[in-house]
């Protein structure tokens, strides 16, 4: 997941301390209110190749749920009552990143992009994940890193893997290199389709032959607009029901055959949910319109 992200379990990120439970249900809510609709693109005849793909961050390219809780533990502060704030509509993303940036400033006056740089000094990635890009670049497949986690660690994670297209959430700084206090919204949780469209029209290509890979709700709405898609070890049933692929465990290069050919490679069967995954929250069923968020 991501920003949103920094915010809820081992995968859907929440704040220290935060109990996963409310945070998960307060999520689902926001999705189900707040989640901008927009076209479903449908999936592509099985001879239409993938031409880009688009990565959530946290907790696919990257091992850990949350940059955003990444450095909050680094300061030892939690964010708990802005995020449920922020979930029950209260304010904006931008509004939430200054909330965020005020407990950090109170631990350390005057932080710079160094400071951050410092922090996510080395990317936890997942497993697989250098041969997974390493693959897709060989074939000449774009790839683009669409994140509502921290834009430095996102710039990071993309110079080590030489992704070139990166849209993640940052900070503004002072002539002096210091953090003023404001924040640069690139992927709002409730929309991380607008990334991917962008890049799309960027580039040049389909939506038809673009391929999302994420984990969790916010990633459900650039499920939809693009081609096809793959739910990399999802931490929910819905995130599962608009995936084309889903792979529950293992590393990352287990993509690899899905976006080079997948054509040979039918959509994956759909458990029964009430046998297998029964649902503990209410959130508007597929074909209802609910379309949404970014992990942030």
């Amino acid at each position: 997941m991501d920003r949103g992200s920094h915010h809820a379990p081992p995968q859907t990120p929440i704040p220290p301390g935060a109990c996963a439970a409310p945070v998960k249900e307060s999520l689902h809510a926001f999705y189900r209110n707040h989640r901008v609709v927009r076209p479903t693109t449908p999936m592509p005849a099985a001879h239409v190749p993938v031409e880009l793909v688009c990565f959530d961050m946290d907790g696919v390219l990257i091992d850990v749920g949350s940059s955003w809780v990444m450095v909050h533990r680094h300061f030892g502060v939690s964010n708990e009552a802005s995020l449920q704030a922020y979930l029950n509509g209260e304010f904006d993303d931008a509004e939430f990143i200054r909330r965020d940036v005020r407990l950090w400033l109170a631990q350390k006056p005057r932080m710079r992009r160094e400071d951050f740089e410092a922090i996510f000094e080395d990317p936890p990635f997942m497993d697989g994940v250098e041969a997974a890009v390493e693959a897709l670049h060989r074939e000449e497949v774009e790839s683009a890193i669409v994140s509502g986690g921290v834009d430095v660690l996102a710039e990071r994670v993309a110079e080590r893997l030489g992704i070139h297209h990166v849209a993640a959430n940052g900070f503004v700084y002072d002539a002096e290199g210091h953090m003023t206090g404001e924040g640069v919204v690139k992927t709002p949780l409730n929309d991380k389709a607008r990334p991917v469209l962008e890049f799309a029209r960027e580039l040049d290509i389909p939506l038809e032959r673009v391929l999302c890979v994420g984990n969790s709700l916010p990633d459900i709405s650039m499920f939809d607009v693009a081609g096809r898609s793959i739910a990399f070890h999802p931490e929910d049933d819905y995130t599962r029901e608009h995936a084309t692929w889903i792979i529950e465990d293992g590393p990352l290069h287990q993509i690899v055959p899905l976006v080079l050919e997948p054509g040979r490679h039918p959509p994956t069967p759909r458990p029964e949910q009430a046998a297998h995954h029964p649902r503990p929250w209410s959130l508007a069923e597929p074909g209802q319109g609910t379309k949404t968020p970014g992990s942030q």
